[in-house]
C-alpha cells in the first residue's frame, strides 16, 4: 500500500500508528523513488505500534519537505492504521481565534470517505 501525504507547509515530524498481525514492514519515502526501510514487525506477531517519522524529514538542512511516501508492506491483516504530521506554519496563516465559540471550515480535494481531526486551541496568555 502506498500513501503520499503532502501539505502546504513543511512537514517537521510524524507518526505511524500500527495495529494487526503477520508480517508488516513500513518504508519512507520523499519521491518515491527511493525508499528507507524505517520499522519491520516480527514475522507472524501481533502488531501495535507507533513508529515515529521525524528522523527522516529535512527539518535543518536542505530543502523542507512538504510531501513525502509511506509504503507498508503487508503478509497478515492490518486493523488500525493511522497518520499524523507535525507541521510548521506562519502564523498569519492560521485563524484568528477567540475565546468563546469560533467556526473554522476545512476543504480538500479527496474523493470518497475520510476521517479528518483538526486541532486549534487558544492560548489566553497570548496577546497582541
Amino acid at each position: 500500500l502506498f500513501y503520499r501525504i503532502a501539505s502546504p507547509y513543511p512537514n517537521l515530524d510524524g507518526w505511524v500508528k500500527i495495529a494487526g498481525h503477520g508480517s508488516v514492514a513500513l518504508a519512507f519515502s520523499e519521491t518515491g523513488d527511493t525508499w528507507s526501510e524505517i520499522w519491520t514487525s516480527v514475522p507472524g506477531a501481533e502488531v501495535d505500534t507507533t513508529v515515529r517519522l521525524g528522523g527522516y524529514f529535512r527539518t535543518r538542512t536542505g530543502r523542507p519537505t512538504y510531501a513525502y511516501r509511506l509504503k507498508l508492506t503487508l503478509d497478515g491483516q492490518v486493523q488500525a492504521l493511522r497518520f499524523q504530521s507535525d507541521i510548521q506554519v506562519a502564523p498569519a496563516s492560521l485563524p484568528a481565534l477567540a475565546p468563546g465559540e469560533n467556526t473554522i471550515r476545512y476543504r480538500d480535494e479527496a474523493n470518497g470517505e475520510r476521517r479528518v481531526r483538526i486541532e486549534f486551541a487558544y492560548d489566553v496568555g497570548e496577546t497582541k
